[in-house]
């Protein structure tokens, strides 16, 4: 039902797992070619880690760490509210198969959140607040610059639920959007990998 669950399950968020083999899997998961149009965060603003000093290089090091670790924490808390039986009549409007799946009949659903539907979101929504990436002080410009728009992928998808529930867009709109957003996603966190690789 959200990008978030789907990519961070995707994404082997596990200290100790070397970054390439991280990268790997989220080639796996998602397939990056839907992520040529958005806009990429800079990476090149970071020198790889042979060119750091020692300071700098434990720096970057540990807000990696933080940033994972909140990734996981907020993949976790997703992925349990989402599995909750209450929610199953949201679940079954969404694509099923992984986004890497044949077009799903979904995207082209001209239905509208029914008013059942409709008080769910609202009910899901309110659960998953707690569940939103906090990433807290980060001082590696590429680092702000990857998760300023993990934040903004997060409340551009509840914003999507939000006009699923009034009715402004169809479910067809809704899940094309969580899809841009799970492409949008993935983009950030292949550039995360990519910033910290030395």
């Amino acid at each position: 039902m959200t990008p978030f669950r789907t990519l961070c399950r995707s994404w082997p968020l596990r200290p100790g797992v070397p970054r390439a083999a991280a990268g790997l899997a989220l080639a796996a998961g998602l397939a990056l070619a839907g992520c040529a149009g958005q806009p990429r965060p800079e990476t090149a603003q970071v020198p790889p880690a042979a060119a750091l000093s020692q300071t700098e290089a434990r720096t970057q090091a540990a807000e990696y760490q933080q940033i994972i670790a909140e990734l996981r924490r907020a993949s976790d808390c997703v992925s349990a509210i989402e599995a909750k039986p209450e929610y199953a009549p949201l679940r079954a409007k969404s694509p099923g198969g992984g986004h890497d799946s044949p077009y799903p009949t979904q995207y082209m659903d001209k239905s509208k959140a029914s008013p059942a539907q409709g008080k769910l979101i609202v009910t899901f929504l309110d659960e998953m607040a707690p569940c939103q990436p906090n990433f807290g002080a980060l001082s590696v410009r590429a680092h702000q610059n990857i998760t300023r728009m993990i934040s903004e992928t997060w409340t551009q998808q509840q914003d999507l639920y939000r006009h699923l529930k009034e009715g402004v867009i169809t479910w067809g709109v809704f899940n094309q959007g969580t899809r841009s957003n799970a492409d949008k996603l993935s983009g950030g966190l292949q550039a995360l990998r990519l910033t910290n690789e030395g």
